[in-house]
């Protein structure tokens, strides 16, 4: 329990990742309270943080008003919803957007094969930026053990590239929901050229700001 990732969320406002020992102190501070809303994987959606931490971290101020939800308690509009029109829910962590480097991989490898919901331009990018530099780097490591002629032996790139294959098209997915757009143009990429440079053109632009029809902003 003591690595679980937590996302909590004060309003509107999601924060997160941050470790269980990360929620102990924030309870110290005050940041987080009893009705806080606070998700991590495994949970079927956010709930309030008196209910929904484990016992040990609940303080005893709270244990008292554990039978009773606090009055005006709600699970912002953001995270966990329906989407519109009828279709299937999504689960909670769906609409966190990581913005830092280190989070943007560790998010995409836990969506591995999510193709639902949206993709920020940082989100995209920064994976793409780790999927080149391990590559080159396992390109190089390939040649120095099995050498650098074409016709060399080479495994660890190769299987690097079948393990990111099905997380990169999921975030590409993604991506695409975020411009509002159907992942069925990214058949474009099958066109020389000139369908590659469309989808560069369209990822590297700003995506939808508020919702739209492949869930909130």
């Amino acid at each position: 329990m003591s690595d679980a990732a937590w996302y909590y969320a004060v309003g509107s406002q999601q924060s997160g990742p941050v470790s269980t020992d990360d929620i102990a102190l924030l309870i110290g501070r005050g940041e987080i309270g009893p009705d806080t809303l606070v998700w991590r994987e495994g949970m079927s959606e956010w709930g309030a943080a008196r209910a929904s931490l484990p016992g040990s971290m609940v303080p005893q101020s709270w244990v008292d008003a554990m039978s009773a939800p606090a009055p005006g308690a709600a699970t912002p509009p953001s995270f966990g919803t329906a989407s519109s029109g009828g279709g299937a829910a999504y689960a909670s962590g769906d609409y966190y957007h990581p913005t830092q480097f280190a989070d943007v991989i560790r998010t995409v490898f836990s969506r591995y094969v999510l193709f639902r919901g949206r993709a920020r331009r940082s989100e995209y990018w920064y994976w793409i930026l780790f999927v080149i530099l391990v590559s080159i780097a396992l390109t190089v490591v390939d040649g120095v053990i099995f050498g650098f002629d074409a016709n060399d032996l080479a495994i660890l790139s190769p299987l690097f590239s079948l393990g990111t294959f099905l997380p990169s098209l999921g975030v590409a997915f993604r991506r695409m929901h975020d411009l509002g757009r159907s992942a069925w143009w990214l058949l474009l990429g099958f066109i020389p050229l000139i369908g590659t440079l469309i989808l560069i053109y369209w990822f590297v632009q700003r995506g939808d700001e508020g919702d739209n029809q492949y869930g909130p902003a």
